[in-house]
């Protein structure tokens, strides 16, 4: 019998301190997002100080009298922020390295949490206890989509492949090279397609379920007290979740800290998705809240998946211009 306390107790203490591990992992991540925001944000204003520099350049140029020294100086001024500009996109590309593997240590253990939840849930009978579980299971599904390589940032930029026009005639070096970023851009889009597809219905189901549990959980407590609140009968009002004040349905867990909308390496910051005030209009998600319920969540996927249905659909659009080219297949359903 003291054996089998023992081990009780120290299931439970490994158990704490693989969460504390976790939030650690989670802190540290989005400490690293702070810090590649940071980095690009200066990288970014580098490279305009250098643009208004070779507008400088080309202006001294173009003057009658141009004053030979002053191009040579402004010349020199320039390499030397094209070397700066190098050394922090040096700088940028190692970050993001150590960053990808804290993120890839994220995707493992939230992977296993999961895993554990589904069985946990499959041997559950109790509605109260199965409504729990889903809770937990829903918010940690959340975290993991945030970090799973279909929601990391595209290779391409975009706005950039939307302008984006072919030069010199269809035999030219730049023809080739256009319809090799359209024809990368279309499988990159495919590949993500399918992932956020598949997240998109996992997603679906668990809400359906988990908001049938909870209509079933408040049928049986209205029943069972009458004019009254039962708490703790339904997981989520009182189980170790908050709810926000504004929406009770707005589930988050303690560790849950970071947004998945606005930050660095989001492909929902890529596409423009999560900067509007209004969710139910426009799928996006409200900037002075980032926590999200599910079904919220569900509406950021499904805008995500619109975007990138319509980037797909712009590549088909310009490939099918080229002579001789037909677009690759979708390989959507």
């Amino acid at each position: 019998m003291k054996i089998h306390w023992l081990l009780i107790i120290g299931m439970a203490l490994f158990a704490t301190g693989y969460s504390q591990s976790l939030s650690r992992l989670e802190e540290k991540y989005q400490r690293q997002q702070a810090q590649l925001s940071a980095l690009q944000n200066s990288l970014d204003s580098l490279k305009l100080v250098l643009e208004a520099h070779a507008a400088r350049i080309d202006a001294e140029k173009d003057r009658p009298n141009a004053d030979r020294q002053k191009i040579a100086r402004l010349m020199a001024e320039g390499l030397e922020i094209s070397r700066e500009i190098n050394r922090r996109e040096a700088t940028l590309r190692k970050f993001q390295q150590e960053m990808g593997s804290t993120r890839l240590q994220l995707v493992h253990r939230y992977g296993e949490r999961l895993d554990s939840l589904h069985q946990a849930l499959n041997g559950v009978s109790s509605p109260v206890r199965q409504q729990f579980l889903l809770q937990r299971y829903l918010a940690l599904m959340m975290k993991y989509v945030r970090v799973s390589p279909a929601f990391q940032t595209l290779a391409f930029n975009p706005q950039r492949l939307k302008s984006l026009e072919p030069g010199g005639d269809s035999d030219s070096l730049q023809h080739v090279i256009y319809r090799e970023i359209l024809t990368n851009a279309a499988a990159e889009i495919d590949s993500h397609l399918v992932l956020i597809e598949k997240t998109t219905d996992e997603m679906e189901n668990l809400i359906r379920l988990e908001e049938k549990h909870r209509e079933f959980l408040e049928e049986a407590e209205s029943e069972a007290y009458p004019g009254s609140f039962a708490p703790g009968l339904i997981p989520g009002r009182s189980s170790g979740y908050t709810a926000n004040a504004d929406n009770p349905e707005r589930i988050t867990t303690a560790t849950d800290k970071f947004s998945a909308t606005n930050s660095p390496g989001s492909i929902f910051q890529q596409l423009g998705i999560g900067i509007s005030p209004a969710l139910s209009e426009t799928g996006g998600v409200p900037a002075s809240n980032p926590s999200l319920t599910p079904r919220e969540f569900l509406n950021l996927l499904k805008a995500a998946r619109q975007q990138l249905r319509y980037l797909r659909q712009i590549v088909d659009e310009k490939l099918s211009e080229e002579p001789g080219i037909s677009p690759p297949p979708n390989q959507q359903p």
